[in-house]
């Protein structure tokens, strides 16, 4: 059953507080970042740091007692809230790089979320839609790093 949730903003709660009771520590969220870059004194160093942060997924999630680090896009139910090209390409070097990547909905709560926080999941490197992985596949294939 779908979390009832409006906006991302709300969906990311609900994942930080699941992931918090299960022992998950979170390593970096995404939101924090900005809003200390944006009030940064030196204007440059905040568009550099910004640049940085274009595409990262929503959290990084690090659980120390299971040895697991996960990198989470979070998106709503809607039809129209994918990942953008960009997203996709980082959550694709991130998958190539042997990192856990997942692209977590409200929807995915009862069969996918819950479970991996609560450590009953632990088979996939990549999760919530296929098409990152495809897309890896095909530019290490067109473009011959791999």
């Amino acid at each position: 059953m779908p979390i009832p949730v409006a906006t991302e903003a709300q969906w990311q709660l609900t994942v930080v507080h699941g992931a918090l009771a299960h022992g998950w520590e979170v390593a970096l969220r995404i939101e924090d970042a900005v809003y200390r870059i944006l009030r940064a004194s030196d204007k440059a160093d905040a568009r550099r740091a910004l640049a940085l942060l274009h595409a990262w997924p929503d959290l990084v999630l690090v659980h120390p007692r299971r040895g697991k680090t996960l990198h989470v896009e979070l998106k709503t139910d809607a039809t129209k809230s994918q990942p953008t090209e960009a997203q996709q390409r980082r959550l694709a070097l991130l998958y190539a790089g042997g990192n856990d990547v997942r692209v977590w909905r409200p929807r995915h709560w009862d069969d996918e979320v819950a479970p991996t926080l609560a450590g009953a999941r632990q088979e996939a490197r990549y999760a919530g839609i296929d098409d990152v992985a495809a897309l890896y596949d095909a530019r290490c294939r067109n473009e011959g790093w791999c």
